[in-house]
């Protein structure tokens, strides 16, 4: 394991544990659910079964099946992940900010729905796809990952050029300003 380094990004406590994080949230797929979970307490009372609406959460990295952490919810994750808890109490959508994986392949919709059936739903999320979560998505997935990252690169290259042209036309008016006096 030599030369490979690990940078924690976080750590989450549980009462007298906690649990380091690694990589970053914002791009994981959170989703907070209602699920039916049965108490044995009120069964016991009332000798039926008797089930209670518990709110859990849903964690996993994109394209990941094998790696998913679902529990019920603490008042850590709402803090850890306040616009997915938001959408929840709102009853939107779960999914994170970022450019629609749509826009990657406008003539393929096909692509991107499969993606998405994957919890891959932004461009920023398929450009950091793991190799684990390459091998799930399947044939095809690395063709696409490279074109997120090419996507991701321009689009950068992009916002310099386009500061760089406002730039200049200031420069220009202020030329223009000293000239004309």
């Amino acid at each position: 394991m030599s030369g490979l380094t690990f940078n924690p990004t976080g750590m989450d406590m549980h009462g007298n544990y906690g649990i380091v994080r690694f990589g970053e949230d914002s791009q994981k797929v959170v989703v907070f659910y209602i699920r039916s979970v049965e108490n044995p307490a009120k069964s016991m009372q009332t000798g039926a079964r008797h089930f209670d609406n518990i709110i859990h959460i849903k964690i996993h990295e994109p394209g990941e099946r094998l790696n998913v952490v679902d529990r019920p919810v603490t008042d850590n994750d709402k803090d850890r992940f306040p616009i997915q808890w938001a959408r929840f109490v709102q009853k939107k959508a779960q999914i994170p900010d970022g450019t629609p994986v749509d826009l990657l392949f406008p003539n393929n919709p096909a692509v991107a729905d499969n993606l998405k059936a994957h919890g891959i739903y932004t461009i920023q999320q398929l450009s950091k796809l793991s190799a684990n979560a390459i091998d799930t998505v399947g044939m095809g997935a690395q063709e696409w990952v490279n074109m997120a990252n090419s996507y991701l690169k321009n689009a950068s290259d992009g916002t310099a050029f386009l500061q760089l042209q406002a730039q200049m036309r200031s420069l220009e008016q202020t030329i223009k300003i000293k000239d004309d006096q």
